[in-house]
């Protein structure tokens, strides 16, 4: 069997990295083996206590995430590998090692198993959508894809998620059966993520 290549896209800030680790760690790992391949080719691979980990690599900082990140992890009747991207954003950005970063997450999109297109549920609760967004040309232009998932992270952090389906689907060209609503920080909807990709 071919590993899966499960690929994290999205804004910055939406919780990809974290949702890496607490995938890891709701699955019974206490440790990780992260390797990093930044945007100049150079790799490297060092294993964190998961904690430890969060510590430093999850920050209200946009960017922290600046090139490649991955681990291998068994998500039950297989290993994959789940890969975290540098956020992607509207403009092109002036800072060359962060142009260099994004252009690395799209040849990562381009060679992804399953696709999962983290979104942020706070932000899209309280605005709507510009036509132009990058979620938007993200869920449009992979939308329809049998290995697109998008995962409509931070509902932990809304008073009420009612109308939020609604809003989903209104906001992005995404049919329910490809949306799971999950938390990375409560560890909700992991259980939907690993079905997803164990089919």
């Amino acid at each position: 069997m071919v590993m899966k290549t499960c690929v994290l896209i999205g804004k910055p800030n939406v919780g990809k990295t974290l949702l890496l680790l607490n995938l890891a760690k709701f699955l019974g790992n206490k440790t990780i083996k992260l390797h990093f391949i930044n945007a100049d080719g150079n790799s490297m691979a060092k294993v964190y206590d998961i904690e430890v980990a969060k510590h430093y690599l999850c920050n209200r900082q946009p960017f922290s995430t600046m090139g490649i990140q991955w681990a291998r992890i068994n998500v039950g009747r297989q290993y994959i590998e789940l890969v975290d991207t540098t956020g992607l954003t509207n403009d092109m950005p002036e800072a060359i090692d962060l142009r260099s970063a994004m252009a690395q997450t799209i040849i990562f999109i381009k060679n992804a198993s399953i696709l999962l297109h983290v979104v942020d549920a706070s932000a899209l609760s309280s605005q709507t959508l510009p036509i132009d967004d990058i979620d938007t040309v993200l869920s449009d232009t992979f939308g329809r894809n049998d290995n697109y998932l998008m995962l409509v992270n931070k509902i932990d952090m809304m008073d009420r998620t009612d109308g939020l389906s609604n809003k989903v689907t209104q906001a992005f060209n995404v049919s329910d059966d490809k949306i799971i609503y999950v938390s990375a920080l409560n560890k909700t909807g992991f259980n939907g993520i690993i079905n997803r990709i164990n089919e």
